[in-house]
């Protein structure tokens, strides 16, 4: 259903979707199986298309073809996630890309029981994930280890090695790993960190950390792939930056408009996203507040 065709005469590459009928995103059409087929037949394709990036085949771009061909996806206002950063929940993982943050969260209990009775608090440290000069992504602390309550930091200093992410080697690609779906039940860790500058490797090393009740960063052979896995009572979550009425912002991944906008301004409120480097407006009816479903993606800018 996917493919590069060639354009001699123009001397063009054409990438060719499926026809909107059969696209099937949530369509009148659509089954679950024939869903996930279509969604594995895309996957392998930007694999393919990764290959040829690196083997030079497309000319020099601010934007790696991958994602090119990710924003012409047609999807459900829902699926944003998906168009700017290949992001499905069956999937479960996330492609870092700069100016994306990720926030540790670390939670503290007396004892084993994890209870109301038996908390003491949490600790919370940020982190930016920036390009150096070459490209490559790596991570950069925003902020200091924070507890809540500061006195959590005179008795228990486990959130300190969540500051491993800055010994973190700097790669081409990062990924975070949740802890949900596909990792088995019986998996130690809520989420890891692994970064290769091959997109295929890490797609194949995040394939054996799924199927492997047993896998960890230390117990994986890993040559080539950097990893970090979180372990205990932490959370480990991707943040997008969005500009509302003209203030640059952090917010949850997965945040829709419902969320950043008050209540009564559906009548002024206007939205812009980048697409091909460009900002464009998005248009929508303002009378029908379906638009407030739509999830917010990073550089998103909304007023009202």
């Amino acid at each position: 259903m996917f493919r590069l065709e060639q354009d001699a005469a123009a001397k063009k590459l054409h990438v060719v979707l499926p026809p909107p009928k059969n696209w099937l995103f949530g369509s009148a059409n659509s089954s679950a199986s024939n869903e996930t087929d279509i969604i594995d037949q895309l996957y392998s394709f930007l694999a393919a298309i990764d290959e040829a990036d690196r083997a030079g085949c497309f000319a020099a771009s601010n934007t790696p073809a991958r994602d090119s061909i990710l924003q012409n996806v047609p999807t459900r206002p829902s699926d944003s996630l998906f168009n700017a950063y290949g992001y499905r929940i069956e999937r479960s993982g996330v492609n870092l890309k700069p100016n994306l943050r990720l926030k540790v969260e670390r939670a503290y209990f007396t004892g084993s029981e994890r209870s109301d009775k038996n908390y003491l608090g949490q600790s919370t440290v940020l982190f930016n994930v920036a390009s150096t000069p070459g490209g490559l992504l790596q991570f950069q602390q925003s902020q200091p280890l924070r507890y809540s309550p500061d006195s959590l930091s005179q008795t228990d200093h486990e959130g300190s090695r969540d500051l491993a992410i800055l010994n973190l080697k700097p790669h081409k690609h990062y990924r975070v790993l949740f802890y949900a779906h596909q990792v088995p039940t019986d998996q130690n860790f809520s989420a890891a960190l692994i970064g290769s500058d091959d997109s295929a490797r890490l797609d194949q090393f995040e394939q054996t950390m799924r199927a492997n009740p047993g896998a960890s960063c230390a117990a994986s052979a890993h040559e080539d792939v950097e990893c970090l896995d979180f372990r205990g009572f932490v959370t480990v979550g991707v943040q997008i930056q969005v500009e509302l009425n003209g203030k640059s912002q952090f917010i949850d991944w997965s945040t829709d408009v419902r969320r950043v906008v008050p209540p009564n301004s559906l009548k002024s409120l206007k939205i812009q996203r980048q697409f091909a480097n460009s900002y464009f407006p998005i248009q929508f009816n303002p009378t029908d507040d379906s638009i407030l479903d739509l999830t917010l993606v990073g550089g998103d800018r909304l007023s009202w």
